[in-house]
């Protein structure tokens, strides 16, 4: 009888928990509006052992909703972002942004700031919308922001290669969440749908803008990438490519931000200086 109740009470309150709203005490805390006030990006870096000492953080704990319930304990490499976007949202202005975040097209061209080259490279090469089987479609022009949307697309980058993705697009009154989950395998890495990245638009009407939380999930099956050698991944990577995707979303609104794509300077992470802990 004591299981049965006590299996209900988990049941309630999950339910309450992916029926509460949006808010963007979710994922901010006092420290991150403080540094978004002077126009920064707070990033933060999780990577499973910590080979290389890139890290940011020793964890990055996920809030769980309705639109990404995910444990942390299921990722080798955790990245999340949190910054301000300017966006003056009235019906004609959220039509278009609905727009922008359901058009693939628009990725095509996407730059990052490459570790290894230690300049702006090119990382998306390729883009475009897909059928269910994988044929190439065009973007449509939404006349209408519907609440719930499911697309797909492939990309091409710099690394990975050609991936299939799905795309699903919430809206919840003045706010989306974009949630695209990679429907291939990345090979000696990740099977699939392990590669996800989710992005949550806030809007404050006050403000005129988005608090834009982003997170970044990735599977790393093989622990030659993460306990050390010369096959070892760097985070540092990663969280570029997590930039690169803040950076051209902040583009197609008219909002500049290029000079954001560098983050982590080699001697301030070196000293330690980045950790939160």
């Amino acid at each position: 009888m004591k299981r049965l109740i006590l299996m209900i009470v988990m049941a309630v309150s999950a339910s309450s928990l992916f029926c509460e709203s949006l808010n963007v005490n979710m994922f901010f805390k006092d420290k991150d509006f403080d540094a978004i006030k002077e126009k920064t990006i707070v990033s933060r870096m999780y990577i499973k052992f910590d080979a290389r000492k890139e890290s940011t953080d020793l964890k990055i704990d996920l809030y769980k909703t309705k639109y990404l319930n995910v444990n942390s304990m299921d990722y080798e490499l955790i990245l999340d972002e949190k910054t301000f976007l300017p966006y003056d949202l009235n019906d004609v202005s959220k039509l278009k942004f609905y727009n922008i975040l359901s058009s693939f097209e628009g990725l095509k061209g996407m730059g990052y700031y490459s570790r290894k080259a230690g300049k702006v490279e090119q990382l998306v090469t390729d883009c475009y919308r897909t059928d269910a089987d994988g044929k190439k479609i065009t973007d449509p022009d939404n006349t209408e922001v519907k609440d719930y949307s499911v697309e797909y697309f492939k990309q091409k980058d710099n690394k990975f290669g050609t991936l299939k993705y799905k795309s699903e697009l919430y809206n919840e009154a003045n706010n989306f969440v974009l949630i695209n989950t990679c429907m291939d395998s990345i090979k000696f890495v990740s099977n699939p749908g392990e590669y996800v990245v989710g992005t949550f638009f806030i809007y404050d009407e006050n403000k005129k803008g988005f608090y834009m939380y982003s997170i970044y999930l990735l599977r790393i099956r093989s622990e030659i990438f993460i306990k050390g050698g010369p096959l070892t991944v760097s985070v540092i990577s990663f969280s570029n490519r997590l930039r690169a995707g803040t950076v051209q979303i902040a583009k197609l609104v008219g909002v500049d931000w290029s000079d954001k794509l560098k983050i982590w300077k080699p001697s301030t992470l070196k000293a330690g200086k980045y950790r939160n802990y």
